[in-house]
């Protein structure tokens, strides 16, 4: 492991971690104890991709990682076995989070895109990528954009996107399970493309500006197996387009259902029609 201790690192030069030798190669920051998960910031000063990872068995961990608005990404891998945990992307170009291969994302944040730019927080172009834990707060395009097939994406909120960003928008087939879509320009959660085998399940869309749930470019509306249990409230456009109905197991909400979602407090409230409506109201629910 390369421990990297708190303060600034400015680069000119891509970083990128070499293959690990049986083993794999881990750069991890702290602040005062090794482990204590505090986050360096590791700053561009060039139009570069802070970390542009193409060696396969490297983990990044406990990183503030600013493009600084110098026309690159925070991270881009074009390899699979990588991963990035606990790192928080700023000032980015375009996309700030980028994998073309299997990357998995965990407990990692995408905000503060860089300003006149459009600007994707999560990017997964290729099949078996995954973010658990993940946010993406305040894009000027999408939150969350899936352009491969069985990407997975558990417990992940997208709020406050720009311009035309939906908070969710899956091309190819994904599993999108226990998300958040808040307040998003565009629709919370949009199935575009002829895939069949999306899986939506446990997914609130609230006060989007346009549907909560809808599938696009298919004649007959998304055939996914499975989108269920989802709840929606005050989405401008609608509660479900296109999707052949409503899914099994909606929950219409009455009141916003987050305690302080200004705030970022996305815990359900227990208010009436709204955060209490949302408790026990899931897949599995009580046993």
């Amino acid at each position: 492991t390369i421990w990297v201790k708190s303060g600034t690192y400015a680069t000119a030069t891509a970083l990128n971690l070499p293959t690990g030798s049986g083993n794999v190669t881990v750069c991890a920051g702290y602040t005062t104890v090794r482990g204590d998960e505090g986050q360096p910031t590791l700053q561009a000063s060039a139009n570069i991709n802070v970390i542009n990872q193409t060696n396969r068995y490297a983990a990044w961990m406990n990183f503030i990682v600013d493009a600084n608005s110098q026309g690159g990404k925070c991270y881009n891998s074009t390899v699979q076995n990588t991963l990035l945990s606990n790192c928080k992307g700023i000032g980015a170009a375009t996309n700030t989070f980028v994998t073309s291969s299997a990357t998995q994302f965990e407990r990692c944040w995408a905000t503060a895109p860089e300003a006149a730019t459009t600007t994707t927080g999560f990017f997964l172009s290729a099949d078996g990528g995954m973010c658990i834990d993940c946010v993406a707060q305040g894009m000027s395009s999408h939150g969350f954009a899936v352009d491969g097939f069985s990407v997975v994406l558990i417990r992940c909120l997208s709020y406050n996107a720009t311009g035309s960003g939906d908070g969710f928008n899956a091309v190819q087939s994904a599993s999108v399970l226990d998300c958040v879509s808040y307040q998003n320009a565009g629709d919370g959660f949009e199935l575009t493309g002829a895939s069949l085998s999306h899986v939506i399940r446990n997914c609130v869309a609230v006060n989007n500006s346009g549907y909560g749930f809808t599938g696009v470019s298919m004649t007959t509306g998304i055939k996914s197996p499975v989108i269920n249990y989802t709840a929606t409230f005050l989405n401008t456009s609608g509660a479900y387009n296109n999707l052949g109905g409503t899914p099994t197991n909606a929950v219409t909400l009455t009141g916003d259902p987050f305690t302080n979602a200004a705030g970022g407090d996305f815990s359900p409230n227990n208010t009436a029609g709204a955060g209490a409506s949302l408790r026990a109201a899931g897949y599995p629910g009580t046993f």
